[in-house]
């Protein structure tokens, strides 16, 4: 019953994050807000059910820690566009709040075993050179936001490297698909920022597949709680 459940959420998710990218592409404003916020707090039940069925307790919790924060962050992200005169300011403080879930997730994942690092570490030293490489190409100029965007970059980065090493010293479906989901999440943020800092490299296709990435993951990061176990 309670997979039956996460799949129903998964459909509702994906449903409303579809309808957020069209209404935004129309007008951002309150309605596009509510939807991103119902697509998000679909992340967050799937998540709740995966740890309340997940083996491993401290993994499960620190996982949806950090899938609460990413419902609070793209909240925040969101009011940008709905009081544009703190546009920044709720860019910071959404940042901040997925800086600090990605930091829950990276604890989570060393629970595991601190030898993920001898795999997250090179992960994270080509991830982020291929980001930036890719950011350069595109010419993006965060301005103020390039410093404290680089150590978030650097950290997004880990916590991939860090979800890659989990598949390989903690191998089961539920690492192989949080790997997946720390890959998705990279990607899809080198495109939001391509989307924030370099408006005439923005696309509705780029907006849109940057949507597909970010959902993709947080919902495989939900799945992997109930899928934890030995192959």
């Amino acid at each position: 019953m309670q997979f039956i459940i996460m799949v129903i959420l998964t459909v509702v998710c994906c449903a409303a994050a579809n309808a957020y990218v069209n209404a935004a592409a129309e007008k951002p404003g309150k309605r596009a807000l509510w939807l991103k916020t119902l697509a998000s707090g679909c992340f967050v039940a799937v998540g709740a059910i995966g740890a309340s069925g997940c083996w491993y307790t401290e993994f499960g919790y620190l996982v949806l820690g950090g899938l609460v924060c990413g419902f609070a962050g793209d909240v925040l992200l969101g009011c940008r566009y709905v009081y544009p005169k703190k546009k920044w300011t709720f860019f910071a403080l959404g940042m901040a709040l997925f800086a600090l879930g990605h930091g829950l997730y990276i604890a989570a994942l060393l629970s595991f075993t601190p030898k993920i690092l001898y795999v997250a570490g090179p992960y994270a030293a080509a991830a982020f050179a291929l980001s930036y490489l890719y950011l350069r190409k595109s010419s993006v100029k965060a301005g103020k936001f390039a410093l404290p965007g680089g150590v978030y970059l650097a950290e997004l980065c880990l916590m991939a490297g860090c979800a890659a090493g989990a598949a390989v010293y903690a191998l089961s479906p539920g690492s192989i698909l949080f790997a997946i989901g720390g890959l998705f999440f990279l990607m899809s943020d080198d495109l939001l920022t391509v989307h924030t800092f370099c408006k005439s490299k923005s696309s509705p296709d780029r907006y849109r597949a940057l949507h597909i990435l970010y959902y993709s993951a947080q919902i495989f990061f939900g799945y992997s709680l109930i899928l934890l176990f030995v192959i």
